[in-house]
């Protein structure tokens, strides 16, 4: 799996709008039915084998399947960062995790519930954090 990172944290919000998104654009295709496709062909099948145009047409279900498959990486996404804030053992940590993703507070709103002066306090706990959380690379070996 891949390491939590901020740029990763930061995402919940945006993760979390796109799967209502997709679930409110599956359950309409769902409801009202995939979009019919069509097109031309040229056949000489039958008898007299003389070429002619037919028109085929069906269902497309590519463009479904494919925000179906997203909205399942999604939710798999949403669940891995939820599951990584609830692991972190330091309460402090998940109290600000908490307030900047589950509740969308801007850092100095973090901050200022977390009753720290400096509006930067919280975003500079929180980077430290994650820091020390990165294994760091062998010199030895590239």
């Amino acid at each position: 799996m891949a390491r939590m990172t901020k740029a990763r944290l930061s995402q919940y919000p945006h993760i979390k709008r796109e799967i209502k998104q997709l679930e409110a654009l599956v359950a309409d295709a769902t409801a009202n039915g995939v979009p019919t496709v069509s097109d031309t062909v040229l056949s000489a099948a039958e008898f007299p084998y003389s070429p002619h145009t037919v028109v085929i047409s069906g269902k497309d279900y590519t463009l479904l399947r494919r925000q179906q498959q997203r909205l399942g990486e999604l939710k798999r996404e949403k669940a891995a960062i939820e599951a990584f804030i609830e692991g972190v053992e330091d309460s402090q940590i998940r109290i600000i995790l908490r307030y900047w993703l589950y509740e969308g507070c801007t850092w100095q709103a973090v901050s200022t519930r977390m009753g720290w002066q400096d509006r930067n306090t919280a975003e500079k706990k929180l980077k430290k954090f994650l820091a020390a959380r990165t294994i760091p690379k062998n010199p030895h070996y590239n």
